[in-house]
């Protein structure tokens, strides 16, 4: 059965569906936090180029976030759902 570019049609079974669809929702949050992480950050540095006092906390934030930290709290099993997503 060809696909939509003309090969073959991936058919997937009811757990790999939801092994796909965990690990979408799993990468979807990790995607969420780094863009919240970066929207701080770049409110601090704009905040800092017109003269306001920041902390610098959500700039720090950002610099040091590792999306692999994300990975540690998560079992095998969710861990090959978001490598499979």
């Amino acid at each position: 059965m060809p696909g939509a570019a003309g090969g073959p049609c991936l058919v997937l079974d009811e757990l790999s569906r939801e092994r796909l669809a965990e690990g979408r929702q799993l990468l979807a949050e990790i995607v969420s936090e780094h863009g919240r992480l970066q929207q701080d950050g770049g409110a601090e540095v704009l905040g800092r180029r017109e003269g306001l006092e920041v902390s610098g906390a959500a700039l720090r934030a950002y610099q040091e976030w590792d999306p692999a930290g994300g990975f540690s709290p998560l079992g095998a099993e969710q861990q090959r759902c978001l490598m499979f997503a």
